[in-house]
């Protein structure tokens, strides 16, 4: 979400810690009262329930009572279950354990629910002498409180950051340039072959070289990272960059809004830097990734001793903790940090001593702000004051990337110039048919493709003559549930058609890991996934953000006689659907109804409808 609204200086700390407490207030108000309805219907029972210590998981399946079906379980929340050991005494303290982590993954059944949580690794033990099938579920909800407070304390020691990368952040113009800006060139004094290896075999490419020397150049710095052109490649390459010129022995602390987004960038950091002698650390690594086996190696199991890593990784309202409070870093990289808002954002820029860099794309997805304007009655009058729905969705909804990318600014030589922004150009994921239309949609022409057509072949079975991106028109119909979320049955049956013809190619032999099917909807991901092969990935725009798969099939859901299509039109909803595959891409819809109201998506249909046209 761009905009050119900037608050005055006075205004900026006092409102947005004003929208952080009236956040958390509602917050609160609502979950309690989710609470306890849960408590009162039962909510719901174990079926089956299995441990695995050795990636600190616990896989429940759980059998809903009628009156609690509207309960939903997203990836990578944090939860809490409180199970009771024994029914014949529920109102027992010692009676109650319990289970504290983050979903890492929900299958949906017909008549049931599988939840794979990722565990604290202290409360093991426990779990395993007393967690058992028949328990019931007492309470289940989100661990919410830690949010906030790290948000409101962020806020607080704002002023006590680097005076330049406050007044970027507080009054988006820096009158001292000398103070903002370091005179050195670090790429050129990286050896090439370094370089090549950090990269996979490959040399970087002009983009990824000035995104680094911006970055070291700049106090605060901003790096557009479309999809597939190598954001964490060139996070690696800027890391090694540092050690090599300007602080040889830094602290650097490398954040994301999600755990997903935390994990990722460990990980990278683990393959990436093998060729650097510094020390990585995984701080409350709690997602259970296929991964993490490769993660647990570098988890920092005594968060004290986060002083002794050259590296820290977490999210960035971990960053709030006590221990990475204790320590001052000398650069500070946020990934995705377009899906971040401005108090998550600034919870990590306090801990900054020297550069911060934001790495984003303002045109995937957005922060998301829960507060509806009805929520507003939950909150005294006394304490809203004279806030209003557009002061609070300003700092819930908006990003610090795109904010200081529209009003980041400081004097040169005399003259205004904005913040430094950079862009990754060059596609290293997409098949160039894949990336057409993103390219020309999204970024203005502005991708260069470095993969050909031959290092993404498809199938036999797929016609010579047609693109590897492809457009299935289905006449169905969208049907809403009791939850506002729809389904299409005409475009299941099609999408698994499609799934089984890739899964039957013997001669290319795809296997079901391969394939990922993203919709914008839970009901059509429930639907779907209820009859997918096993392996295969059904799952909605938002759990594939930052994630790529060899093909992708994309079920648009809406179709309906009015031309109603809901957030499906959202340009970067849109934008993250269609950069997903590496080899090849369907998308199946209903080309009427798509196109009747949202014009881009009608510039998407004639797009392919055109296709043939062009490449005859």
């Amino acid at each position: 979400m761009l905009t050119t609204e900037q608050p005055e200086e006075p205004k900026f700390i006092t409102e947005c810690l004003h929208a952080v407490k009236i956040e958390d207030m509602i917050d609160k108000c609502k979950h309690k009262f989710n609470n306890d309805l849960l408590k009162e219907c039962g909510t719901a029972t174990i079926k089956r329930l299995s441990l695995n210590p050795s990636v600190r998981e616990v896989e429940v399946e759980i059998v809903y009572h009628p009156d609690a079906k509207h309960i939903r379980l997203k990836e990578n929340s944090p939860i809490v279950i409180k199970l009771v050991k024994d029914p014949l005494r529920p109102e027992d303290a010692d009676n109650e354990i319990k289970v504290k982590g983050v979903i890492a993954k929900v299958r949906n059944f017909s008549d049931s629910t599988v939840v794979i949580i990722g565990l604290r690794s202290h409360k093991l033990e426990l779990y395993k002498s007393a967690l058992r099938e028949g328990m019931k579920v007492n309470k289940l909800y989100k661990y919410i409180k830690f949010a906030a407070e790290a948000q409101k304390k962020a806020l607080s020691m704002l002023k006590s950051v680097d005076p330049a990368i406050y007044s970027a952040v507080i009054r988006t113009v820096v009158k001292d340039y000398d103070k903002m800006t370091t005179e050195i060139d670090p790429v050129t004094q990286v050896k090439d072959d370094l370089m090549t290896r950090l990269l996979s075999g490959r040399p970087p490419d002009p983009s990824q070289k000035a995104a680094v020397c911006s970055a070291l150049r700049n106090k605060i710095s901003l790096v557009q990272g479309p999809p597939g052109t190598g954001k964490t490649s060139s996070a690696a390459l800027l890391i090694v960059s540092i050690y090599k010129t300007l602080y040889p022995k830094a602290k650097i602390l490398l954040c994301g809004p999600s755990n997903e987004a935390a994990e990722n960038l460990a990980l990278t950091m683990i393959e990436k830097l093998r060729v650097s002698p510094c020390k990585v650390g995984r701080l409350y690594a709690l997602t259970v990734l296929d991964k993490q086996m490769k993660a647990k190696e570098i988890e920092i199991r005594n968060p004290d001793k986060i002083g002794s890593y050259d590296i820290v990784v977490t999210t960035c309202i971990n960053c709030g903790c006590k221990a990475v409070q204790s320590v001052m870093f000398d650069l500070v990289l946020v990934d995705e940090a377009t899906q971040a808002n401005i108090p998550t954002t600034l919870v990590p820029i306090v801990r900054c001593g020297k550069h911060v860099v934001l790495i984003g794309d303002e045109n995937q997805l957005e922060p998301v702000c829960g507060i509806n304007p009805g929520d507003l009655d939950l909150v005294p009058a006394a304490v809203l004051g004279d806030t209003t729905m557009p002061r609070l969705k300003f700092y819930l909804e908006q990003s610090l990337y795109c904010y200081l990318l529209c009003n980041g600014t400081f004097l040169k030589y005399g003259d205004l110039c904005k913040i430094e922004h950079k862009m990754l150009n060059t596609n290293y994921r997409m098949h160039p048919d894949i990336s057409a239309f993103p390219s020309l949609e999204f970024y203005g022409r502005g991708l260069q493709d470095h993969i050909s057509t031959r290092a993404r072949k498809v199938p036999r079975f797929w016609p010579s003559s047609a693109p590897t991106s492809i457009f299935i028109p289905v006449q169905g119909k969208d049907i809403r549930g009791a939850n506002t979320s729809y389904s299409n049955l005409a475009e299941a049956r099609v999408v698994l058609e499609l799934v089984r013809m890739l899964l039957s190619n013997d001669t290319f032999r795809i296997m079901p890991s391969q394939i990922g099917v993203i919709t914008p909807y839970n009901n059509q991901v429930d639907l779907i996934a209820a009859k997918a092969p096993k392996g295969v990935e059904v799952a909605t725009v938002d759990s594939f953000q930052g994630r790529e798969k060899d093909y992708i099939i994309i079920s648009m859901t809406r179709a309906n006689d009015e031309g109603e299509v809901g957030f499906v039109a959202s340009r970067n909803r849109l934008n993250v659907s269609l950069t997903r595959a590496k080899r090849a891409q369907m998308i199946v819809g209903d080309i009427l109804s798509l196109g009747a109201q949202s014009q881009l998506l009608w510039e998407l249909t004639e797009w392919y409808r055109g296709w043939h046209a062009r490449t005859c």
